[in-house]
């Protein structure tokens, strides 16, 4: 493997701007809070360049605001880039 091209860091920084998340750049994932976890991981699927994206309820243990937080991404991503998310992911819980 020959490791990361300048297209592939150019991927990552722009699924990592998509989730707001190139300040946590750097960051261990253990470091990070269960809604910037989220986001990772989102930034990470996006990263592949796929378009569709499937999610198993994102927002699971997650607090009502990084819940709504989520789902706000999901939508904005949704909108601005069409990234397709079926499943399950609209459950919020209080």
């Amino acid at each position: 493997l020959s490791g990361l091209t300048s297209k592939d860091e150019e991927i990552i920084k722009w699924a990592m701007g998509s989730t707001n998340m190139l300040n946590m750049a750097g960051r261990e994932m253990d470091q990070l809070s269960g809604g910037q976890k989220q986001r990772a991981w989102i930034a990470m699927a996006l990263a592949q360049k796929t378009g569709i994206l499937f999610l198993d309820e994102p927002t699971t243990y997650l607090d009502i605001s990084h819940q709504l937080e989520i789902l706000q991404l999901l939508k904005q991503l949704n909108r601005k880039q069409g990234v397709i998310f079926p499943g399950n992911i609209f459950k919020l819980r209080f």
